[in-house]
């Protein structure tokens, strides 16, 4: 199991390494494998049914985490949906439904989350010389935005 650790927190670790890491027995290989960067989303998402709490809060963290696991991932306790309300890839309807959470934090969160901005006013600030993270990122998930400013805002980003 020591190995298998070391293995799975080593930058380098391929990702195809790493998803057979994941059937490990070891809770710690496990939650190894779900912070590392290298972990593929089919991954995470096997990882998220784990019964070990820290290997799921790992899921719920990662950058590569998809809407439908974060989705599946709120009917878990309070820390599990703040995971989830702040994450990127939260979609909509995951921030709809914990708009209505019972804990006043989370629901502050999905509420500002789902301020509805004109995509006008997006496209306007994305157009300026100053990059608005928050434009740039409701443009990129906006379904209304053209691919030309999904691009300029990926790009945006990029240069932040």
């Amino acid at each position: 199991p020591q190995i298998c650790r070391l293995i799975a927190r080593h930058h380098a670790t391929p990702s195809s390494t790493l998803a057979s890491l994941a059937q490990s027995q070891d809770k710690s290989v496990k939650r190894y494998v779900a912070q590392h960067l290298h972990t593929e989303p089919h991954v995470l998402d096997l990882l998220s049914h784990d019964d070990f709490a820290e290997v799921v809060y790992a899921v719920a963290i990662h950058p590569s985490t998809r809407a439908d696991t974060l989705a599946r991932l709120i009917v878990h306790n309070t820390t599990m949906r703040l995971f989830v309300v702040v994450h990127p890839h939260t979609d909509e309807a995951t921030l709809h439904k914990l708009k209505h959470d019972k804990h006043l934090d989370i629901r502050h969160l999905a509420s500002s989350r789902l301020l509805t901005t004109p995509l006008r006013t997006l496209k306007q600030l994305l157009r300026s010389h100053a990059c608005c993270p928050f434009a740039c990122e409701t443009i990129r998930r906006h379904p209304d935005a053209s691919p030309g400013d999904k691009l300029r805002a990926t790009i945006c980003l990029a240069n932040i």
